[in-house]
């Protein structure tokens, strides 16, 4: 019965979140207190949480889990841009085909470059 009680948890395939993930308050602690207890906030950060510093009521400092950007797969960096909220994901799935919108624009040949040079000295012959 315990195993079956343990439900194997699936991250989203976007944010990497897991499904029973459930919104959680920072911890803060103030300057004076966190040397007597580093080891308890360096273990959360490692567990994935982020432990706010503060002095005098002002967040100065978070202590956090490691980044290893460098280290980071393309879809690594776009999970965590997405949980952290400076990456908005796509509405459209770019790896699908666009549906055809119709027929390509016309030809514009436009002009030539001697063309476009002959034009802009005779508008700057004014000048």
């Amino acid at each position: 019965r315990a195993s079956a009680s343990r439900r194997r948890l699936t991250a989203h395939p976007l944010t990497g979140a897991r499904r029973d993930a459930k919104l959680s308050v920072m911890r803060t602690v103030r300057i004076q207190d966190l040397g007597e207890r580093i080891a308890e906030y360096v273990g959360a950060a490692e567990a994935g949480e982020t432990v706010s510093v503060t002095v005098e009521g002002r967040v100065v400092a978070e202590i956090g889990p490691a980044r290893h950007a460098a280290a980071m797969s393309d879809e690594d960096v776009s999970r965590m841009g997405i949980r952290e909220g400076w990456l908005t994901p796509a509405e459209i799935d770019w790896r699908e085909p666009m549906p055809d919108e119709g027929p390509p624009p016309p030809d514009d040949p436009g002009i030539t470059f001697d063309e476009l040079m002959a034009e802009l000295a005779r508008d700057r012959e004014d000048r």
